[in-house]
């Protein structure tokens, strides 16, 4: 096993420019027993309407093949592989409209493709509707309703407007890449965002430098120096590398779709039911905040990192990557020998949650510092898989090594702080004492923050979205004022501490003997 706990935050002064947090920390979305029982109507109504269109698409399915349609079958069975999996995978959104029906398909086979997209349309706008009843119950349900839909149809203009995209002719481009097409540029796939007159001469080995032309290895060479390090814009990170500029950009492509993950999954973390309720009736799909490019610094080498922050944090050699509150930047270096990935996705997590205010503070210096290591232990699992040339991810894989150890230390050698206790520790008494109590800790944070995002379809979700948002809060009497998760959901602690153990042993005989993910 690695260690990971050198991953920390610093916890100083620090000015953040994300979408400002106001209010519902203290009354929050619905957590009551009447709001769950809502909840569980939509629930039922999402499973009764899956179940309809799963057999409708299995029937489909059978025409096909009987059809001599294949690739109709494959594409049905996508959706039913898509729609049965516990782990959901999804995909990366299509960039450009699907093609109308063919209308020279071979007799009876067209038909077959039009009931098909007709289907899919009408299951994807009745998710859409269920996902507008659930908006104040449960954000986290709404915005995983409107990830299936997608999946299902990728043209719902309204649902694709709520992440963030505009219809550009036969295209679905970011506000950031229709400006960058407006500029003469294209997406080059190893340099980046590029002027097209400029990619000829990329290819052939030529860098333009401040405005001067210069071979690849002289650029390399100067780039160096930090000072000088190659600069990637994304839609929202700048990152900074004296690594090469094809690191930066698969840097930059992998945060992005880490970012849409994670502003998706913890959309009730970063706004109030007001702010969800107007992404549902805005004409843009755009929050109306202000928004900042998060930093990232990646060094060449070790020795580069250390030597730039050991001034300000004398133990900076035993980590791997860190995010620092007094710049506002995430720190890393290139490592060939470790999980650049899951190091990269911790820190992330930690600056797009502290970047969520703007006012400078202390996060969970008198207790709940358990869920600030613990959700990014979570996002540590994030995975982005490339298969047939295209981008797919997945999140929480219980054969992850942070919950295989969260296991193994609860169920085989009986570690465990009940979650009342747990709650109480801050900063500084959780971060204290030796490596292997450390390391258990850190284990139950990790086991803690999946049972919490998942247990019985993420029932605990909204729950914790609300505690982390009173957590990360700007206001002092909102920190000081931190409601517990027993509260918040409604259960009392010794009854949580054995639900999460029976949820660990279930998630144990699950994975069974399955290779751990390291």
């Amino acid at each position: 096993m690695r260690l990971k706990l050198a991953r920390f935050i610093v916890l100083v002064a620090t000015f953040g420019l994300l979408t400002r947090f106001d209010g519902f920390a203290t009354d929050g979305f619905a957590t009551s027993a009447q709001a769950a029982d809502r909840l569980q109507l939509c629930h039922n109504d999402y499973k009764q309407l899956t179940q309809k269109y799963m057999a409708q698409l299995s029937e489909l399915m059978q025409k096909a093949r009987k059809a001599g349609d294949p690739e109709l079958a494959n594409r049905i069975e996508k959706n039913l592989i898509l729609l049965s999996s516990k782990q959901k995978q999804f995909s990366e959104l299509p960039r450009t409209l699907r093609p109308d029906i063919p209308d020279n398909l071979p007799n009876g086979t067209r038909e077959l493709h039009v009931q098909f997209r007709h289907l899919s349309d009408k299951y994807a706008a009745d998710l859409y509707l269920l996902a507008r009843r659930a908006i104040k119950i449960s954000p986290t349900f709404t915005f995983e309703l409107l990830n299936i839909l997608l999946e299902i149809n990728p043209d719902h203009v309204k649902a694709r407007s709520l992440r963030g995209y505009v219809r550009q002719g036969d295209q679905w481009l970011t506000p950031f890449e229709r400006d960058q097409i407006r500029a003469g540029k294209i997406d080059h796939p190893r340099f980046g965002w590029l002027k097209k007159s400029y990619v000829e001469r990329y290819e052939r080995g030529e860098r333009n430098f401040m405005g001067n032309w210069i071979s690849a290895e002289k650029e390399a060479e100067i780039r160096r120096d930090f000072r000088y390090a190659w600069t990637v814009r994304t839609e929202h990170f700048q990152i900074k590398t004296n690594h090469s500029l094809e690191k930066g950009v698969e840097m930059g492509r992998k945060l992005e779709v880490f970012y849409d993950y994670f502003k998706q999954t913890f959309a009730a973390f970063y706004n109030s039911p007001q702010q969800i309720k107007q992404f549902f009736e805005s004409t843009t799909g755009r929050s109306k905040t202000r928004s900042q490019l998060y930093k990232i610094n990646h060094f060449r080498s070790k020795e580069e990192y250390v030597k730039k922050l050991i001034k300000r944090i004398p133990q900076i050699a035993i980590t791997n990557g860190l995010y620092q509150l007094e710049d506002r930047t995430a720190y890393f270096y290139y490592d060939p020998e470790s999980d650049f990935d899951a190091t990269i996705f911790h820190e992330v997590t930690h600056q797009l949650m502290y970047e969520s205010h703007l006012k400078k503070r202390d996060i969970a210096n008198n207790g709940h510092f358990w869920i600030v290591e613990g959700i990014a232990n979570y996002t540590e699992s994030f995975r982005i898989i490339q298969k047939d040339n295209q981008t797919t991810y997945e999140v929480g894989n219980p054969r992850f090594v942070r919950f295989y150890w969260a296991r193994k230390r609860l169920l085989d050698e009986g570690y465990f702080v009940p979650q009342a206790e747990f709650s109480r520790m801050g900063r500084l008494e959780y971060q204290t004492g030796p490596t292997p109590l450390l390391q258990k800790r850190y284990s139950q944070a990790a086991g803690l923050a999946h049972f919490y995002m998942h247990y019985k379809n993420g029932i605990y979700r909204n729950a914790l979205m609300v505690y982390m948002a009173q957590i990360y809060h700007s206001s002092p009497r909102v920190q000081a004022r931190v409601r517990g998760l027993d509260a918040l959901t409604g259960v009392d602690y010794p009854t949580l501490d054995r639900q999460y153990r029976e949820y660990m042993q279930e998630q144990l005989e699950e994975v069974g003997d399955d290779e751990v993910i390291q």
